[in-house]
């Protein structure tokens, strides 16, 4: 449901809907991993469905929704190196958390954490907030804000943020 649910958020394209979606991405995201765990039905292949999962719905769907922000939309160059962070270090982060022995920490900000940064200004954009409009006219701020988002992912330890990581 989680990879539907981001697919479609793709799919529809409007900020307000897109990003109800994503939300219903978090709920059905934590229902997968506690379903498995009450079933007694994790595997390495549901690690990795959900992974795929998590790339498409706090990953592709957020960057897509980002790109619909660019203050500059003739310039796709700009607007793709832009959003092409959000997805690459979200993968990237996903694919190093799957590869690595059971930590009781967060490796990197989460990337359900970065997607609802990008939640959040779509909803707040779609409901007329001028604040996060200006701030992303602006085409530094624009370009600066996923690549930060993005490096975070990929770049530090949330030692005092646990986790259960049992699928």
């Amino acid at each position: 449901m989680n990879l539907i649910a981001g697919f479609t958020a793709i799919m529809i394209g409007d900020f307000f809907w897109s990003s109800i979606l994503l939300l219903a991405s978090f709920v059905f995201d934590s229902l997968d991993g506690l379903v498995a765990r009450l079933l007694k039905v994790q595997s390495e292949f549901g690690k990795q469905l959900d992974s795929i999962a998590d790339v498409v719905s706090f990953g592709v769907a957020p960057a897509y929704l980002y790109s619909l922000l660019s203050p500059d939309p003739e310039n796709n160059l700009y607007t793709i190196t832009a959003i092409s962070f959000i997805v690459v270090c979200g993968a990237i982060r996903l694919a190093k958390f799957n590869i690595s022995p059971s930590l009781p920490y967060f490796m990197g900000l989460p990337i359900p954490a970065s997607a609802l940064f990008y939640i959040g200004v779509a909803i707040a954009i779609e409901k007329g907030s001028t604040t996060f409009n200006h701030f992303f006219d602006d085409k530094v701020n624009y370009f600066i804000t996923p690549v930060i988002l993005s490096l975070l992912m990929v770049s530090f330890n949330l030692k005092n943020v646990y986790h259960k990581r049992d699928y």
